[in-house]
């Protein structure tokens, strides 16, 4: 990478940096997903009685509004904060913050080496979740979002965990459609519905739980 061009990445990586921890962020009221995608998608977050996201943001504003019990994955500390404020005081949220290291916007680690110990950080971004359903009595959510880090981990530890407990659920993938290195979740999942860019997976436990090999593999790409 050339001077102008490094020059460029840290003046933008700067301005991240100010605007998470000097400005603030302004959460949006919305999903930030495209326009054919998010209606049908606030839709089945109206019939759900628990959701899980990965991925904090405008979809956890109108889970609040609506009163969905709501558990939230989050990478990004001050986004996560940000967003609690403006849902304050709803109580049907529980947000999990990981620490994944030093982040840039939309929470990609700056360092990428996989060392032992960011291995271990990134593993907590599915484990966590895991273990907080692990309490709950055999419930489990019954409509997934996946917009955060570790797509594919994500999309499969729930698959393997719904399988476990005998559920059923929907696992929603957003920037599925022009993102080809997620098209491996189908060998786990089975073909998915397509609405816009999000593609929607309804996993049953008559099908295969995912593979641990698979799922390992998948673990240390945070895309």
């Amino acid at each position: 990478m050339g001077l102008v061009a490094n020059a460029r990445k840290g003046l933008g990586f700067a301005h991240f940096l100010y605007m998470q921890r000097v400005k603030g962020f302004d959460v949006p009221d919305r999903p930030h997903f495209d326009p054919l995608s998010t209606e049908p998608f606030i839709d089945r977050l109206r019939s759900s009685k628990l959701y899980l996201e990965f991925g904090s943001g405008g979809s956890t504003v109108v889970a609040a509004q609506l009163g969905i019990e709501t558990i939230t994955v989050e990478s990004d500390r001050w986004f996560g904060r940000a967003v609690q404020a403006k849902i304050h005081p709803a109580t049907t949220n529980t947000m999990l913050f990981i620490d994944l290291g030093l982040t840039r916007d939309w929470s990609y680690p700056v360092f990428k080496r996989q060392t032992p110990a960011r291995r271990a950080r990134w593993d907590e971004y599915t484990e966590a979740p895991r273990r907080h359903i692990s309490k709950l009595g055999g419930r489990f959510p019954d409509l997934i979002l996946v917009d955060g880090r570790f797509r594919m981990a994500c999309a499969l530890v729930c698959a393997q965990e719904a399988h476990r407990l005998g559920q059923s659920t929907t696992i929603c993938v957003d920037d599925y459609g022009d993102k080809d290195w997620y098209r491996p979740l189908e060998y786990s999942l089975g073909t998915p519905e397509l609405v816009g860019r999000m593609a929607i997976f309804s996993v049953h436990p008559d099908r295969p739980a995912p593979t641990q090999d698979v799922i390992e593999r998948a673990k240390r790409d945070f895309r």
